[in-house]
């Protein structure tokens, strides 16, 4: 009987300290996360702070010229329109050329911040491998970098061309299967070194 109710009290105390280890992985997860992202708009941030071409005052666009028929003067109309039809198409142009420029600006801190986030996701991968002794911290780091990993891919994924996408996957597939053998082979010398004790 006093076996019975041991294990009874050893039950929901095992289900509280696997319930506070997960609570812990998933603390450090979206703490490593934010402080990566948070760590990338301080150091290098987005060159136009979100702000678009239309956003800025020198690309502000004329009066349209469908403003210019509620004049009365027939002729002060007409003026008004074809004025305004000709600053409208200047003004259009200026503007197209200011989103190619941003976009190619864009598409350079893009492919930047998908190499950071790339980076820091592989080195959180790595750094899981040396904290054995902690499972709760070795997993928030290793799913930490897993999500850094999948915001770099989806960030610049659309700019890379087939053959790219594909040494890209490769190359995270081949560190992550690494990764996993050397995890259990941690494992298993820690459980070796147990049983020799």
């Amino acid at each position: 009987m006093k076996l019975l109710k041991k294990g009874k009290k050893q039950k929901p105390s095992g289900k509280i300290d696997t319930i506070k280890k997960w609570s812990l992985s998933i603390a450090i997860i979206i703490v490593l996360v934010s402080f990566v992202m948070i760590g990338i708009q301080t150091f290098y941030p987005d060159p136009f702070q979100g702000k678009h071409c239309w956003d800025r005052e020198e690309f502000q666009g004329p009066r349209f010229a469908k403003d210019c028929y509620l004049l009365s003067n027939t002729t002060t109309r007409d003026h008004c329109i074809s004025e305004q039809s000709a600053e409208n198409e200047k003004w259009q142009k200026m503007q197209n050329e200011c989103q190619k420029q941003q976009d190619a600006v864009l598409r350079i801190y893009n492919r930047n911040v998908s190499i950071i986030l790339l980076i820091t996701g592989m080195l959180s991968l790595i750094t899981s491998l040396f904290i054995v002794s902690v499972s709760s911290v070795a997993y928030g780091f290793s799913f930490g970098g897993i999500v850094l990993i999948f915001i770099a891919i989806v960030k610049y994924w659309t700019e890379l061309q087939d053959f790219m996408r594909f040494i890209i996957l490769g190359l995270i597939l081949a560190v992550l299967v690494w990764l996993g053998y050397k995890k259990l082979d941690s494992r298993k010398e820690e459980q070796n070194s147990k049983k020799h004790k």
